[in-house]
């Protein structure tokens, strides 16, 4: 049997399709928007580029590139970096003020962050000896750390 063809009328005016001078201007206004704003709330948490790429699994310069509007995030990237920034995807789009200080409140927090920068460094070590000596190092911090409590 035959599939039937989609009307092109149909999308005449879906954004993919428009490719005027107004269309890729707004495309490029969002694109610089997500960009600020990912880079205001790494600075707002306190996180460096070199931390952020680490966990995501790139290169800071490619950090670098996605705050400084070379590059454009894509929808999945864009996932990644809002659950490490701690806020909901939609933060990058909404209308807000654009230099805020106000942390936003989030399951994944400072604590969640730092952890999630030493794993990624943790499982780059490939000395099975010697991930073992960081783990007894840190059980015996944390057990004096409660003893002193």
């Amino acid at each position: 049997m035959r599939t039937p063809k989609a009307d092109p009328s149909l999308f005449r005016n879906t954004p993919i399709q428009n490719t005027s001078k107004n269309g890729k201007d707004k495309e490029k206004a969002i694109n610089a928007i997500v960009a600020e704003r990912i880079r205001q709330r790494r600075l707002d948490i306190g996180l460096k580029q070199t931390e952020l790429a680490k966990i995501l699994g790139v290169s800071f310069q490619q950090v670098q590139k996605y705050e400084y509007k070379v590059n454009r995030v894509f929808a999945g990237r864009l996932w990644q970096i809002a659950n490490i920034l701690g806020v909901p995807p939609e933060y990058f789009f909404i209308d807000q003020p654009r230099k805020t200080k106000k942390k936003i409140s989030n399951p994944l927090t400072e604590q969640h962050i730092e952890f999630d920068i030493f794993y990624t460094i943790f499982c780059c070590i490939k000395n099975p000896k010697i991930k073992q000596e960081i783990l007894d190092l840190i059980i015996l911090i944390v057990e004096n750390d409660m003893e002193n409590q």
